[in-house]
């Protein structure tokens, strides 16, 4: 629409607007909306490519009131100057495009979800507008990665792709384009870095799985993210560090398959005292299956509660070495605390409470299994 004074809307008295969307409007002044003598507000609006000849491409407001919240203004970060010619327009908070996870990192060789996030305005606040919900995103970076999809659409402020890197290393620039039905688009990009990580710390009480956990200051929350962040392509021993003084339980810190070729689970001081970390399957499922392939250390556990059907705690067809830990409270068909067809080795381990119809303790299925210097809850083993 074109106009002398307000592309879509010239107001000279009360008006209360919400949720619409001014898109490539003209006029000399106020490419969308004039006011003037009167009180405008203006609520979840979207306002992308409107022009102006003269002057404010958005809102001029001659005089009277003139508030805009929670609108989007076609960009992160908007220009008064040509939006509103300089005029009192009380234009915050503004909705704003984030990508998530923030910072944004790539793990290499791990399909990584990256979420263009338009659920948030300037002052990190949930807005609850849907103005951009069904409008497409296109996704790109300036690395040679593997992004799934490419186009997608937001759905109630969201809206996800996976991507993948399996040679890149060092930093690069993850963009994501809206408004693409607008001649120019809008491109919110960040600069993400690429992990090979071999060492994750984990911490339930303080942890956050948007976290890096490459260092006790940025643990993830769960035992499963801690996991996922561990490099797939790196021949080092690969650590994850649990946080004393925490117990792990419920989804994402029981029932885990283990892969990684060279694997060490141990635990790390922090600010919960030096009690050992706690693994607690609550009665339901087992902590770990190790893969074949695997050689897996586990040292200064507490790991209770498990109930599955061979190995209440571990199942073992890898190389298990289990070092100071404390199994307690487990249960299974067969071998309530592990269950082996490779090789495990125990050592100064603690053995307590835990039930079977066969091997209240350790059931060897095949392989070798020895235990020494460990504890069975009697003089009498």
């Amino acid at each position: 629409i074109s106009g002398v004074n307000g592309g879509a809307i010239r107001n000279i008295g009360n008006l209360d607007v919400s949720g619409c969307t001014f898109n490539g409007n003209q006029a000399i002044n106020g490419g969308a909306l004039y006011s003037s003598d009167a009180t405008c507000t203006v609520t979840c609006c979207r306002f992308v490519d409107n022009t102006a000849t003269t002057s404010a491409n958005a809102i001029y407001r001659a005089s009277g009131t003139v508030t805009a919240q929670n609108c989007w203004w076609g960009t992160n970060y908007p220009d008064t100057t040509v939006l509103f010619d300089g005029t009192e327009v009380t234009y915050e908070p503004y909705i704003i495009i984030n990508l998530l996870p923030d910072p944004l990192f790539i793990p290499v060789g791990i399909p990584t979800p990256v979420t263009a996030d338009f659920t948030q305005n300037s002052i990190g606040s949930s807005h609850g507008c849907t103005i951009m919900n069904g409008t497409p995103v296109i996704f790109s970076s300036s690395a040679d990665v593997v992004i799934t999809p490419t186009l997608t659409y937001f759905v109630d402020g969201l809206a996800t792709t996976t991507v993948v890197d399996t040679n890149v290393t060092g930093t690069f620039t993850f963009c994501a384009e809206t408004d693409t039905d607008i001649s120019a688009g809008y491109s919110y990009c960040e600069t993400v870095t690429f992990m090979d990580l071999t060492e994750v710390y984990v911490s339930a009480l303080d942890g956050d799985d948007n976290n890096l956990g490459d260092a006790p200051e940025r643990p993830v929350k769960t035992i499963q993210t801690g996991l996922d962040r561990l490099s797939i392509v790196s021949t080092d021993t690969l650590y994850i560090y649990l946080e004393q003084g925490n117990t792990f339980a419920g989804t994402d810190n029981k029932d885990l398959i283990i892969t990684k070729t060279n694997l060490v689970i141990t635990s790390y001081f922090g600010e919960h005292g030096s009690a050992n970390p706690i693994i607690d399957m609550q009665d339901s499922g087992r902590f770990c299956t190790i893969d074949t392939i695997c050689t897996v250390t586990m040292s200064d556990l507490v790991i209770r509660n498990g109930n599955a059907d061979n190995g209440g705690a571990i199942l073992n067809n890898g190389t298990l070495a289990v070092f100071g830990c404390t199994f307690n409270g487990n249960n299974a068909d067969n071998g309530g605390v592990l269950y082996t067809d490779g090789t495990a080795t125990l050592e100064c381990c603690r053995f307590v409470d835990n039930t079977a119809t066969a091997a209240n303790a350790i059931y060897r299925a095949s392989g070798t299994a020895t235990a020494t210097n460990c504890w069975w809850g009697t003089n009498i083993p």
